[in-house]
């Protein structure tokens, strides 16, 4: 498993998925054409790396090739780590057909291995920005461009199962309030919510690392978003009423035991370099390149030696009937 493994097997799929559409016409929809033609005005570029343009989407994370490369493999970690793509009781629905979305689907990972595995559900992916493949997708598959924390473009009572995974860096406070309300307006009675986030308090935390998730949580704070989410989504199921509520938690290495511990060190050290241009604002030091590189290797030498280790949650609930 790695970085090159998960790049290979998306690969082959998108090969497949091309030789399954050569006898499809090649000219875009007008919907696709929309959004090839508005990309430009939607992006803004800092330090190398592409993000959305618009002031009023919290999201500081890139949303660039390599971000989606990033994705790419955190999927294939999350899969691993929880042993299967989803923790609610849905297996027999989905081989028989239901209707499912993923909310921040970012370049669809998770939607395409699930429209692969469950071909007879149809599948839907949103996020704010077009990162998703335009053109060439199953049959089952479909993506669209929406904000949870605003309205997302489907009627009332539409889905079985909404999927979202990793919005600490996209949502404010009152959002996750709005993102809650906005799925459960389009999720069936009796459909299922899951979310997944990562606590921002590594466990065996070392001096180095926690400058910098202190910076990280002091971003967050300074944005009105919520860096202990994953310690409170309970609290917002419930508080949304939702009926059935589990957790289940997962601890990760970073840096030690093996290749998993660190491919999560790769996944974290990478958002720690896409934040850069924020957290170094607060740390000059960090500003230069070469010093912030040198400062997380320390970190990455830290994390082994201290033997850190994160906490992933999921946190599923069904709506009332």
């Amino acid at each position: 498993m790695g970085q090159q493994a998960s790049k290979k097997v998306f690969s082959r799929r998108k090969k497949k998925l091309q030789e399954q559409q050569q006898n499809q016409s090649s000219i875009p929809s007008p919907a696709v054409t929309s959004i090839s033609s508005n990309k430009a005005s939607m992006f803004r570029y800092r330090e190398g790396r592409r993000y959305h343009e618009d002031e009023s989407i919290p999201y500081v994370l890139p949303n660039d090739d390599e971000e989606c490369d990033r994705l790419h493999q955190q999927h294939w970690l999350f899969r691993y780590l929880f042993q299967s793509n989803f923790e609610v009781p849905l297996h027999d629905q989905l081989q028989k057909g239901i209707t499912v979305l993923d909310v921040g689907c970012g370049p669809g990972t998770w939607v395409f291995e699930m429209a692969e595995d469950y071909p007879h559900t149809q599948f839907h992916g949103i996020d704010i920005a077009p990162v998703f493949p335009e053109g060439i997708k199953p049959p089952n598959v479909t993506f669209a461009l929406g904000n949870v924390a605003e309205r997302l473009p489907f009627p009332d009572d539409h889905f079985d199962y909404i999927h979202q995974r990793i919005l600490i860096f996209g949502l404010t406070r009152p959002q996750w309030d709005l993102a809650i309300q906005e799925s459960l307006r389009v999720l069936k009675p009796g459909g299922w919510l899951e979310f997944i986030e990562v606590d921002q308090r590594a466990q065996n935390l070392g001096p180095l690392l926690k400058v910098i998730t202190d910076a990280m949580e002091h971003m967050l704070e300074s944005r009105n978003m919520v860096p202990d989410i994953s310690e409170q989504l309970e609290d917002y199921f419930d508080k949304h009423k939702l009926d059935n509520i589990h957790v289940t938690v997962k601890d990760f290495p970073m840096r030690h035991s093996g290749k998993l511990g660190d491919l999560f060190w790769d996944d974290f050290q990478q958002v720690s370099r896409a934040v850069k241009p924020i957290v170094s604002q607060s740390h000059p030091e960090w500003v230069s390149p070469e010093r912030y590189k040198d400062y997380l290797d320390k970190c990455a030498d830290e994390c082994a030696s201290y033997q850190t280790t994160l906490v992933a949650r999921s946190v599923w609930g069904q709506k009332p009937f």
